[in-house]
């Protein structure tokens, strides 16, 4: 996710609708809560009252519902990326690539790195609403296209990675804010692809270095060092 700052071509990002997105995360929290109640259920022998799994899965459910009517279900999508970060050792290192690709692009084309966090605990600490973020200034001078092959970089990055991209449906809503009045944003966005598969391609060994100093919550001067020092444009 880019903060601060206000994929369709080769890389297969996932633009999905908000109302694709609502129905894969309740239906994840469906299956959260499905596994916890039998969980629950098979404690009952135990002593443990058969009340008590449905009050929590009703509790559950009632508090996601309320989510999606409030925030469009930004916490519980923010729940949902810690369980998988919790059940899936890969995927920090994952968020650690797609916020790489965020910095590297955005250092290579001018923007100003202000803060980063890797994981939702990291990001809760310092504010954000997200599982992992890049923080930027807004410099005099730095056009649009800039943002846009920024916000693109992510999704971009995890595509050429993983060969695949999971996150970024966040930066996909940004992009089509900052081109809402730009007739022409459907080619735009494959521009903005364009140039960020290229920087990060050309940077493929630099990347990977970022992203290992970033999952380890490596201090960002570090990072702005080393992009500093090996960076090609």
């Amino acid at each position: 996710m880019l903060h601060g700052t206000q994929h369709r071509s080769p890389c297969r990002y996932p633009g999905r609708s908000l109302i694709a997105r609502t129905a894969v995360d309740l239906t994840s929290v469906a299956a959260l809560l499905v596994g916890f109640f039998t969980l629950l259920v098979l404690l009952v022998p135990l002593g443990l009252s058969p009340w008590v799994p449905f009050y929590l899965c009703v509790g559950g459910l009632g508090l996601t519902v309320g989510d999606f009517v409030l925030t469009q279900g930004r916490y519980t999508r923010i729940f949902l990326d810690w369980a998988q970060e919790v059940l899936d050792r890969d995927q920090k290192m994952r968020l650690a690539y797609h916020e790489g690709g965020h910095l590297l692009v955005g250092y290579a084309l001018g923007l100003k790195a202000l803060d980063y966090a890797v994981g939702v605990r990291a990001c809760q600490a310092k504010g954000y609403q997200a599982s992992s973020a890049v923080a930027f200034d807004h410099p005099v001078g730095i056009g649009p296209r800039a943002y846009g092959i920024t916000l693109m970089a992510g999704g971009v990055a995890e595509d050429l990675v993983f060969g695949r991209a999971k996150g970024g449906a966040d930066d996909l809503e940004k992009l089509a804010i900052l081109l809402q009045a730009n007739p022409h944003k459907a080619q735009l966005e494959r521009e903005y692809v364009r140039e960020a598969i290229r920087l990060l391609q050309k940077n493929r060994e630099l990347h990977a270095q970022l992203a290992r100093l970033m999952v380890a919550q490596a201090p960002l001067k570090e990072c702005l060092t080393l992009l500093h020092e090996r960076l090609v444009v």
